[in-house]
């Protein structure tokens, strides 16, 4: 570790794919050397590029050691909209990281890919975790991630206890428009959970045919058991 002592800047220089060594020693999970680096000045740059779940897992740890915010959330940021941006389950594990030490109300995660195309739950469990902790957080917008029944129900659990929102649904709307989204069975679960709380009168929604059935059962059954009615499940 002593060369790094006399690294200076270097220790943010890109390399040939991008990547800082911060980020490299993250990859390959050395977590002695991405300590010794953000001892130094190395500084962090996850929003820009996409960890594996491995690799963000071992930054998020460091990050929570030390206190560091890792993806660009600033401590006294209100609300943060991170919609449309291609994020994976590494980018979930930053952010959940930063959601137990920020002070967040409002999270708009919807259409990225959280899950991978539904391969990859690592990220939706540990922002479970997060909204478990986190105190003030009213909103977390999951649609659209591609959740497992399993995690969807995971998220709902949480958000009960908690009051929060999964979908954006504010506490005096009445109507909610999805029908321009694919959602599937697990944005129903999420749906459903907001029906609870909410005052939803009724609701637009889009499912693509493969997952139509699971996906209409789920949510036509929370309108029964809340006496909503439901607008057309195209």
């Amino acid at each position: 570790m002593a060369i790094l002592d006399h690294a200076g800047d270097v220790v943010n220089a890109v390399g040939p794919r991008g990547t800082t060594a911060l980020l490299v020693a993250c990859e390959y999970r050395r977590e002695a050397i991405a300590r010794a680096l953000l001892d130094r000045g190395a500084k962090i740059d996850a929003l820009k590029t996409r960890l594996n779940s491995e690799s963000a897992t071992t930054l998020a740890k460091i990050g929570t050691e030390k206190g560091i915010m890792l993806f660009g959330i600033k401590r006294d940021q209100k609300e943060a909209d991170f919609r449309k941006l291609r994020l994976g389950p590494g980018d979930a594990i930053l952010i959940s990281s930063d959601l137990v030490k920020g002070s967040l109300t409002s999270v708009d995660l919807s259409a990225n890919h959280l899950t991978t195309y539904g391969m990859d739950m690592t990220g939706i469990k540990e922002l479970a975790a997060a909204l478990g902790v986190n105190s003030a957080l009213t909103v977390a917008n999951l649609l659209g991630n591609q959740l497992d029944v399993e995690s969807a129900k995971l998220l709902a659990e949480v958000a009960k206890q908690k009051g929060i929102s999964l979908c954006g649904i504010r506490r005096d709307q009445s109507t909610a428009d999805f029908a321009i989204q694919g959602l599937g069975p697990g944005d129903a679960i999420l749906i459903s959970s907001d029906l609870v709380r909410g005052a939803l009168t009724q609701v637009f929604a889009f499912c693509p045919p493969p997952q139509r059935d699971a996906f209409s059962v789920t949510l036509n059954l929370a309108f029964a058991l809340n006496g909503f009615a439901a607008g057309p499940l195209r």
